[in-house]
């Protein structure tokens, strides 16, 4: 059996706001999201877990100019049955991807390049 848990964003419980200054068109925000608090999965004929496992949110990110959610700063999760705490780290303002994922077990830190594409107009002769 899999049982999952959510919690209201706006109401607390595991969601921690960003002390982070972000620039237009970027800004921090909390509303009504409803985020995944805990997950759990047991055996049907015994009722022992097999899988617990909950999560904490970090510091939400929108984009101002249409784009809507951005994403969160970082999510960290903790494995009961494992003891293990891993955490992803990600860039809201590159579209949320992960920076970085640590855990006991694993680390890794992939690199990104953000290619901006300026438009360029020629003079024109006449």
């Amino acid at each position: 059996m899999h049982q999952n848990n959510y919690t209201d964003m706006a109401g607390g419980g595991n969601y921690i706001p960003t002390t982070t200054y972000r620039s237009y068109p970027y800004a921090s925000s909390v509303f009504p999201l409803n985020l995944l608090g805990s997950a759990y999965v047991s055996l049907p004929d015994y009722g022992n877990y097999i899988s617990h496992q909950y999560c904490t949110y970090y510091g939400v990110v929108i984009h101002q100019q249409g784009l809507g959610f951005a994403g969160f700063e970082k999510i960290k999760t903790l494995d009961y049955m494992l003891n293990m705490e891993s955490i992803e780290t990600k860039d809201p303002e590159m579209f949320g991807v992960t920076t970085q994922v640590s855990s006991p077990c694993y680390h890794a830190a992939p690199a990104y390049k953000n290619h901006v594409h300026r438009s360029k107009r020629g003079k024109q002769n006449g």
